[in-house]
């Protein structure tokens, strides 16, 4: 007998976030690079077209504005390690503002705020000395979370009631909504109609047979 694996929705998802966090763990830095020229791409499509708006504006600013956006974007998509060398510059900054809060107002609950700067900062001195291999990191890193989240998807689908197996072992059925769908009762058989005559002079009876007059 030929069995059949079905998959719902959530199964189906996960595998994909599986597929998708492999391809990131196997070639890091083709897709962090792909990803940061895609990223590039959209702003110099958007400092495009806010260019040509400017022009038809004739705003000074909204033209300086989009021409810086143009020139910018168009460099990080010629030098994608630009963009994590920016990055790097700013997990830093964050880092460095973080630990400024911590011991200004320190308490027991900003511990996890300290920790969590402080690897703001390593991250962000890591990604400007070596910004490729930064780049690599943080895809394979991502890969390995969505790996985790894909396979995690798997088995809360699996968990999930399946409607078609269900359907399969009990057999069709179908709802009822209204008396209209609900299997009709044979009706009763018509009685004969009968009419009674009574004659109020004499008490008299006369039954007769009743017919249709067409």
């Amino acid at each position: 007998m030929k069995q059949t694996s079905h998959f719902n929705a959530i199964q189906i998802l996960g595998i994909m976030l599986s597929g998708l966090g492999l391809i990131c763990v196997a070639f890091p830095t083709f897709v962090g690079l792909f990803a940061v020229r895609a990223i590039t791409f959209l702003f110099l499509i958007l400092g495009f077209y806010s260019l040509v708006f400017a022009l038809f504006v004739k705003s000074k600013l909204t033209i300086l504005v989009s021409f810086s956006i143009l020139v910018v974007g168009l460099y990080a998509f010629i030098n994608p390690q630009y963009v994590l060398f920016m990055l790097g510059i700013g997990c830093f900054i964050l880092g460095l503002n973080g630990i400024f809060l911590t011991f200004s107002k320190f308490k027991k609950q900003s511990e996890s705020t300290l920790i969590s700067s402080i690897a703001l900062m390593l991250l962000g001195v890591f990604a400007m000395l070596n910004t490729k291999a930064a780049l690599s990191s943080v895809i394979m890193i991502l890969g390995i979370i969505i790996v985790f989240v894909g396979i995690m998807l798997i088995f809360v689908g699996k968990t999930l009631p399946f409607t078609n197996r269900t359907q399969r072992k009990t057999g069709p059925f179908v709802f009822t909504f209204s008396s209209t769908f609900s299997p009709q009762e044979p009706k009763p058989e018509p009685k004969p109609n009968n009419r009674v005559i009574i004659n109020i002079d004499d008490d008299d009876v006369e039954e007769i047979d009743f017919k249709d007059v067409d």
